[in-house]
């Protein structure tokens, strides 16, 4: 049935080549940046060709070397210990690469003092044999599967927690409407039997509710993000990462630091499309594990990655961050035995587009066209990907891992998980080939000996390694920052709102708007197209990125709905997790189709709490409220406000015929056993216009914050510039923060 499909695919491809592939609508999600709005610089169209000129050409650098992970089996899929250097060969786009080292790496229960060479021809470097005691980090995660998979999971699951290894230690996640994390990295098998149970069969609320208690445990803790040493170490850093680690205790506090880092880095997925928040939960995942030593591995316990074709390239982004992280993933497919019944969907599904196809060759001239004959090579690549287990292999076989599938016990496939982190080859080469310019390049491993399998990651996305790029589109990004004399060729607003946390460090939303009158839109097949591509950088003061965050969105739909779109707002906002200090935040935004690309910069001060227990966030200027979503992770953004989310105003001018009241937003942290009084204070040009005195806040909560929002009528105010003072009180403590906005 499977080779009927394949040729009935071809044929039908063939029939309807001539068709346009439509692009379904990708609603702009919502996201944040700053509190000083930047200024742009003056447009000029010699600077703008530079620009442009300097967006298209490639970046030529030299990196140290690739590292690939590589695990070699027999037939019986035992391990292969005994390779030696002129046995194996490694290709990049068909083109033979020296190899640089070959080392078979396996754990021991303490390290070797030196590396021992084993046999080798002459002509080639040694196989160095090398035994370390560094901690495997293992992170189980558990997508959205049904009732039998999750038996499945569970049980085997529960089982591999009780034969862990002493150098493992294992996480349990899951994927929900976002990234949850059940169990931080641990080597106990209680607590991760506790959450395997709780991944398999528990609720989203529950899911949320221990994930918030995760994370405000580690945050009490004093446990730091890896944001800081990550960008001190992006640059020269080797594609793949070695696979020796450092001591045991060093990698256990890195992999504490990492679940903060996934905690605070997880967002609630807003888009529509089917599969984004899987592929972006995966993401914060390797994201997390960028800076931890040793070999990394993701199990992912899934039914499926259900993305459709127009947006498959997201995987595709996956599996490069995932190599360049030296991260394997092991996909369990938890559907059991169900091939046939995916091939008679698939075998279905195409004999309805057949139909279609013939219908479509039999029209006269001047009929009309049905959406389903436009769409008809789009969704017979669709058909492609109906098996649930494509994209699950493509991401296990695409990072060095393993698709374990129709199998009604995983256990044998999780064993094999082990297998290969404690017992694997690492090689390393200099690529040929040193221009990167964002290229996909494929790698091959061949070996001399026969009837042995091997595997190793497929490939990398070839972009600069002295930058943060984790996917093609962010070159042109990087290349404006680094304009010597940088172009601003649209409109765009910014802010960054501070907001105080239990510790020494403050969240600070990063906010950015833009109209969609700015950017380019295509027409084709009665459909309108546009794509931005856009991220905020934040720097320390030693000039190197310590958080990014980075996303294309492609935005489609009827034509009809295009002007109507055009008078929208696109809003993205992220949250940064910052230390006291000053930092600078830059701001890139690009029009994909006009290739048009504007910048903006400011500096950011993060505030020193230390001396004080009382602390005000910054106001916020409210430009209106939106209705929430009942969910545990977003009523701990700063800007929820019991069933509302604050929109902040980013210094528009407040026009009178349209504003009947100013309303403004502020967060007291403090005592919670304390009631707050705030004063609020008025002026314009220096001089007091209004007071509202001994306003008493709403009680403190769990963690001490209250949350208000004040209006005051507008017409009472005259043109100009005025400045909004908050002035809290709790006890004897006093705190305080201001604004300005203009009316108009």
């Amino acid at each position: 049935m499977a080779f009927s499909i394949f040729f009935r695919t071809m044929a039908l491809l063939a029939s309807s080549w001539r068709f346009n592939r439509l692009v379904i609508m990708v609603p702009a999600a919502s996201i944040l940046l700053c509190a000083t709005t930047l200024s742009q610089t003056p447009r000029k169209k010699q600077q703008e060709r530079e620009v442009r000129k300097s967006a298209r050409q490639v970046s030529e650098v030299t990196v140290n070397a690739v590292v690939l992970d590589v695990v070699v089996t027999d037939k019986k899929g035992r391990i292969v210990k005994d390779l030696t250097t002129d046995e194996l060969e490694v290709y990049e786009d068909g083109v033979r690469q020296k190899t640089k080292s070959l080392r078979h790496v396996e754990d021991q229960a303490e390290p070797q003092t030196s590396p021992k060479p084993t046999r080798s021809s002459p002509s080639a470097p040694p196989v160095l044999e090398t035994r370390h005691p560094s901690l495997n980090l293992i992170t189980l995660v558990f997508d959205r599967i049904s009732l039998y998979g999750r038996k499945m999971a569970r049980e085997s699951g529960m089982r591999y927690v009780q034969e862990l290894r002493p150098n493992d230690v294992v996480s349990v996640m899951v994927i929900d409407r976002t990234l949850r994390v059940l169990c931080p990295y641990t080597k106990d098998p209680k607590r991760l039997q506790a959450a395997i149970e709780l991944a398999t069969a528990g609720t989203s609320q529950q899911f949320a509710r221990v994930s918030s208690e995760v994370q405000e445990a580690m945050e009490k803790a004093g446990v730091p993000m890896l944001g800081a040493e990550a960008g001190a170490a992006a640059a020269g850093r080797e594609t793949g990462g070695p696979s020796v680690g450092r001591s045991g205790a060093f990698a256990e506090a890195k992999a504490e630091a990492a679940v903060v880092d996934m905690l605070r880095h997880a967002s609630i997925g807003e888009e529509t499309i089917q599969g984004h928040t899987t592929v972006d939960g995966l993401k914060t995942i390797v994201r997390g594990l960028r800076e931890l030593p040793g070999r990394k591995a993701v199990v992912f316990f899934a039914e499926r990655i259900a993305l459709p074709l127009q947006v498959l390239h997201r995987l595709q982004d996956l599996v490069s961050i995932a190599n360049r992280q030296n991260v394997s993933f092991y996909c369990m497919d938890t559907k059991g035995f169900e091939e046939q019944v995916q091939l008679g969907n698939m075998s279905g599904e195409l004999e309805r587009l057949s139909e279609i196809s013939k219908r479509q060759i039999q029209k006269r001239g001047g009929e009309g066209v049905t959406r389903e004959e436009v769409c008809l090579a789009e969704n017979v690549n669709n058909v492609l990907t109906m098996s649930d287990q494509n994209s699950l292999a493509q991401l296990a076989e695409g990072t060095g891992g393993l698709l374990v599938t129709n199998a009604n016990d995983l256990l044998p496939g999780l064993q094999k998980v082990s297998e290969d982190l404690h017992s694997h080859y690492e090689l390393t080469y200099t690529p040929s080939n040193q221009v990167y310019n964002g290229d996909f390049r494929k790698v091959e491993i061949r070996l001399k000996r026969p009837d042995l399998i091997v595997r190793s990651r497929e490939g990398y996305y070839a972009l600069p390694g002295n930058e943060l790029a984790e996917s093609p589109y962010e070159i042109p990004l990087y290349e404006a920052l680094r304009a010597p004399d940088p172009v601003s060729a649209l409109s765009f607003r910014t802010a960054s709102l501070v907001f105080p946390t239990a510790g020494a460090r403050s969240d600070v939303l990063l906010y950015l708007e833009a109209s969609m009158a700015n950017f380019a839109f295509e027409r084709q097949n009665n459909e309108f197209s546009s794509k931005i591509d856009l991220m905020l950088a934040v720097k320390n003061s030693a000039g190197r990125i310590i958080e990014k965050f980075s996303q294309e969105f492609p935005i489609s739909g009827p034509a009809v709905r295009q002007a109507e779109t055009q008078t929208r707002n696109f809003v993205f906002y992220r949250t940064a997790n910052l230390a006291p200090g000053k930092y600078a935040v830059e701001a890139v935004i690009r029009d994909s189709k006009s290739q048009k690309t504007a910048i903006k910069r400011a500096v950011l001060l993060v505030p020193d709490r230390s001396g004080s227990k009382l602390h005000v966030s910054s106001v916020v200027v409210v430009k209106r409220l939106n209705e929430s979503v009942p969910d545990v992770e977003l009523r701990r953004n700063p800007l929820t406000l019991g069933d509302r989310m604050v929109i902040p105003n980013l210094k528009q001018p407040l026009r009178m015929p349209d504003w009947k009241n100013l309303a403004f937003y502020f967060l007291v942290r403090g005592d919670p056993k304390e009631k707050v009084i705030a004063d609020v204070v008025l002026s314009k040009s220096g001089q007091p216009f209004g007071h509202l005195e001994n306003q008493e806040l709403p009680a403190p909560d769990e963690r001490g914050e209250s949350r208000y929002l004040a209006t005051v009528p507008i017409s009472s105010f005259e043109p100009g510039t005025y400045e909004v003072e908050v002035i809290a009180k709790q006890g004897e403590s006093t705190a305080g923060n201001r604004t300005s906005f203009e009316v108009k």
